[in-house]
């Protein structure tokens, strides 16, 4: 699984150090929002010469003149530097950091990203509602995953299940089951924002961290989520948020997150097995026997990607039994155009 994390590079004037100090602690994957311009652009060239994945999100803000064809055609400049897009953000609910949208114009603006980048990763928003539902007004065949927010939820185990609205786990599995109702085959889940503030756990930061790395933890055990981002590096912009303090000093959250942001970093760089074109119709996918011509596959050099043995279609995603999967044809790393 990945795990990346959240930051706001708007409050940060070294995005050298920004982008090397997030990639020291584990992180691969850094979020954040498409605010074209001069600064993203050299937010994006210190991302990648620090090794960071970034997955832009298109808010409210992202928009070029109120178009999304503008809007679309504005990230084709910056696309080179960009490993995903997230299509709006919060759009299934109203408040003054959602972008409240109906599930046709979610669609829309995914289509005028999928003309404008016709080979790019692009995740449907981050749902806050909890209500799997709203996917039903979304074409989801436009987008390559879904995102969740899971603000207020319990990870697996946690001790008071009074606390939140429910189980992370339990939300995930109901946007799983909602999509391959509508979709018939599964999408992978990204996690794209989660967190809570030390004020949800008495003032505890020592609760607070044990809660991030219990969510990290619960995503990785569940085999639908592909990614998750912890909500967010600084606290500048929503003060109690952040895996740094107001004078930028490291809360234990980051010193939990970080150490499963290592282990995974680690175990991603392994020798991964490799798996013939031919043998992808005899294993089963998520080991689910309705699902028996699909596999979770990684083919290298062309970032995470799902290897659909019954069609020529190939979609983004990662993993099988939690192993990386390299794909061969006629004896070469297969890497579908």
């Amino acid at each position: 699984m990945i795990l990346g994390v959240n930051t706001d590079f708007r409050h940060w004037h070294d995005l050298d150090r920004l982008a090397r100090d997030i990639r020291a602690v584990g992180f691969l994957w850094i979020r954040s929002v498409f605010l074209p311009g001069p600064f993203l652009y050299l937010f994006l060239l210190a991302c990648r010469a620090a090794g960071l994945q970034v997955l832009l999100v298109v808010a409210r803000e992202s928009l070029v003149g109120g178009s999304f064809e503008a809007t679309a055609k504005e990230a084709t400049k910056y696309a080179h530097l960009v490993a995903a897009w997230e299509i709006g953000n919060e759009w299934d609910q109203e408040s003054p950091s959602s972008w409240d949208l109906p599930g046709s114009e979610v669609t829309r603006l995914g289509r005028c990203f999928r003309t404008e980048l016709p080979g790019a990763l692009l995740v449907l928003g981050g749902q806050v509602s909890g209500d799997p539902n709203y996917l039903e007004d979304v074409d989801l065949s436009v987008f390559d995953g879904d995102a969740l927010h899971t603000y207020g939820e319990r990870p697996d185990g946690w001790s008071d299940s009074t606390w939140g609205f429910g189980w992370a786990a339990e939300l995930i599995d109901n946007y799983c089951t909602e999509i391959e109702e509508n979709h018939h085959y599964p999408l992978p889940i990204w996690i794209t924002e989660y967190g809570a503030p030390a004020s949800d756990f008495g003032g505890s930061e020592t609760v607070r961290a044990h809660y991030y790395g219990a969510m990290a933890e619960t995503f990785i055990r569940h085999g639908g989520v592909l990614a998750a981002f912890p909500f967010k590096w600084e606290d500048d912009g929503v003060e109690g948020f952040g895996l740094l303090d107001l004078n930028r000093k490291p809360r234990p959250a980051l010193t939990v997150v970080s150490a499963i942001a290592l282990s995974l970093a680690s175990s991603d760089e392994e020798e991964s097995p490799t798996v013939t074109i031919e043998e992808l119709a005899t294993k089963p996918q998520r080991d689910d026997p309705d699902h028996e011509y699909g596999i979770w596959g990684k083919i290298e050099g062309n970032g995470p990607r799902f290897a659909w043995a019954n069609t020529p279609e190939w979609l983004p995603i990662i993993e099988i039994n939690g192993e990386a999967v390299v794909i061969e044809k006629n004896g070469e790393p297969y890497r579908p155009q």
